[in-house]
């Protein structure tokens, strides 16, 4: 999804959705931290992923 939102752009949205984009290691040595435009989605992505991992697990009758 990265590379396709890197050749056209029709498809900037993919940006947003794939960890390539946030991690892009020559935009964060070049300007010393990560565009807060990428790290806001970033966090509600791996916020919603994890409840919803707990939500789906609880439901399970797994004894550790």
């Amino acid at each position: 999804m990265n590379i396709f939102a890197n050749l056209t752009n029709d498809v900037q949205l993919f940006k947003y959705t794939t960890p390539f984009s946030y991690a892009d290691g020559t935009a964060i040595v070049s300007s010393g931290s990560i565009e807060v435009k990428y790290l806001i989605p970033g966090i509600v992505f791996a916020v919603g992923g994890a409840a919803a991992s707990f939500v789906e697990y609880g439901k399970k009758d797994i004894r550790a």
